[in-house]
């Protein structure tokens, strides 16, 4: 019963010592109303650049209009051939901007044998 006890006051120390603290804050002195804070994945960290960001943001509308165009270009008017190939809307996403690293056979090799251990003891716990 000591063990779960003492989980516990770790957890409520990491809060009181706030270094788990709301992601979502921000605080005053950073702040700066004229400029926007960047788009940045939670999980990752990964910084969308401002045009990105503000085209991932607008994708919805932007969809929208692609498919208002296509409607009316297509359907109602006979503009263009109902087959004809789409362009598409290259949004950048946060997985297209991240860094990409390439890795050697005996590395994949080694992240292979991490995964299939911690699989592994996943089950057994």
């Amino acid at each position: 019963m000591a063990r779960p006890e003492n989980d516990v006051q770790k957890l409520a120390e990491s809060f009181s010592s706030m270094l788990l603290s709301d992601s979502f804050h921000i605080p005053d002195d950073i702040h700066d109303e004229s400029k926007s804070i960047p788009l940045s994945n939670l999980a990752s960290g990964v910084v969308l650049p401002d045009a990105d960001a503000d085209r991932f943001i607008g994708a919805t509308e932007l969809d929208r209009q692609s498919m208002e165009r296509f409607i009316s270009s297509r359907v109602k008017n006979n503009e263009r051939n109902f087959w004809d190939p789409i362009q598409k809307l290259k949004i950048k996403s946060f997985r297209s901007v991240a860094k990409i690293t390439v890795m050697s056979t005996s590395q994949k090799e080694r992240i292979s044998l991490e995964n299939a251990d911690r699989e592994i003891f996943g089950r057994l716990g």
